[in-house]
């Protein structure tokens, strides 16, 4: 329940053009970045329903042209670092518990065999490279939505390498989505005072 507003309209065009295949060149990493307040989580609530099909969504042609909505199933992973949980791990289900953002992506996307995919990685905090977190993709259209990243950076500022990581991460996930056409991530920084 969100007002659609040209910003917002405009994401979900871009978004599901690229998860559609039918983007030609459409940025496939988006940055939302306003103050507190300013509709970040929306967006991202928005971008889950268009990916999953705008099923359960009355006025679909308020907020994106119909056939702009992808037709097929997309992987979505959706990483929040206000609710990770770097040193006990987040239980996401199968007793895999994750410890990173790329452990939990892993099994968001591929499930419990994704995870294992990346289980040492995970265990070690050391980031996987863009061709393996590319392989979690399944070759189907994808979506990462990354929401509280300094939120994460807080959590982890005492454990050793973990910034480092999330940086290396970061730049092998962007690769990975770069170089797949049917993939998009959108992330959220959040700017305040300070």
């Amino acid at each position: 329940n969100t007002y659609p507003t040209r910003g917002l309209k405009n994401l979900l065009a871009h978004v599901c053009a690229r998860l559609s295949s039918s983007g030609g060149e459409v940025a496939a990493i988006f940055r939302l970045d306003t103050t507190y307040g300013g509709g970040k989580t929306h967006a991202l609530i928005a971008l889950l329903h268009a990916a999953r099909g705008m099923d359960s969504v009355g006025n679909v042609a308020e907020f994106i042209d119909a056939k702009l909505i992808p037709k097929s199933k997309v992987r979505i992973a959706a990483f929040d670092g206000e609710n990770a949980d770097p040193a006990n791990g987040r239980h996401m289900g199968e007793d895999v518990y994750a410890r990173t953002p790329w452990g939990e992506i892993a099994y968001a996307l591929a499930g419990k065999a994704g995870y294992e995919r990346v289980r040492k990685s995970d265990e070690l905090v050391s980031a996987p490279g863009s061709d393996t977190i590319r392989e979690l993709f399944g070759g189907e259209p994808t979506l990462i939505l990354l929401d509280e990243l300094s939120v994460y950076l807080r959590k982890v500022h005492n454990l050793p390498n973990a910034r480092d990581q999330l940086t290396a991460f970061l730049t092998s996930l962007f690769k990975a989505i770069e170089s797949t056409p049917n993939a998009s991530l959108v992330y959220t920084l959040a700017i305040g005072k300070d």
